[in-house]
């Protein structure tokens, strides 16, 4: 189960990190 978690936390951390460069790219 912790090989899940992780997976799911690092899909989590690299979305975040493409929206917010994401956004920077708009501004």
């Amino acid at each position: 189960p912790q090989v899940t978690i992780a997976t799911a936390i690092m899909f989590c951390h690299r979305f975040f990190l493409g929206q917010s460069h994401a956004k920077n790219d708009w501004q």
